[in-house]
């Protein structure tokens, strides 16, 4: 459980003149077939850089409740007071947030790399036997200020009590300027 008043912070550090700002931090929060409850915040926010540079790009999250990939994940809440953050930074050229550079989202397992956020309560292809994911929160993959890629996002589990895929939930993924925004996809 990440309790509403937890912060865990991995953004980038700033960039001065024509430099580039850092990238975000990856984070990744596993369970072996428990619940889990996000009600904190979790950022991993590219660093600004100045007028002249580049903003870092954004970082990657990942929270599994399937850990041992049998099926039978717990489930996964973001709680409404639950605020996942993973956008690039701003700067003369706006870092991007993570993303496969095209329409669509990136292959699941084999490019997850390309995810700005992989929620994951069922780790096996196919029907999910359990493992509800629902996201009550907010989650953000922005492209930074001026001309970021949004990023894009992954839930790999089922709504409650169905079989049907989970609902994206409250997300912006917006690109800055002439940067697309990113894309959401749920199996």
């Amino acid at each position: 459980m990440i309790a509403p008043g937890g912060v865990a912070v991995f953004d980038g550090g700033r960039a001065a003149g024509a430099g580039r700002a850092g990238a975000g931090g990856g984070l990744t929060l596993r369970t072996m077939d428990g619940n889990a409850s996000m009600a904190g915040r979790l950022w991993a926010r590219g660093g600004g850089g100045g007028a002249l540079g580049r903003g870092g790009g954004g970082g990657a999250l990942e929270l599994f409740t399937d850990a041992n990939f049998d099926g039978r994940g717990g489930d996964l809440i973001v709680e409404p007071t639950g605020r996942i953050d993973v956008s690039g930074g701003a700067g003369g050229r706006g870092g991007s947030a993570r993303n496969n550079g095209g329409v669509g989202v990136a292959l699941f397992p084999a490019h997850q790399e390309q995810l700005a956020v992989l929620l994951n309560s069922d780790g096996i292809h196919g029907s999910p036997r359990d493992g509800d994911l629902v996201n009550r929160g907010q989650i953000i993959a922005r492209g930074g200020a001026s001309g970021g890629a949004g990023g894009d996002v992954m839930f790999h589990g089922r709504r409650p009590n169905s079989f049907e895929d989970p609902l994206p939930g409250v997300q912006f993924l917006a690109g800055d300027g002439a940067g697309r925004s990113g894309d959401f996809a749920a199996e």
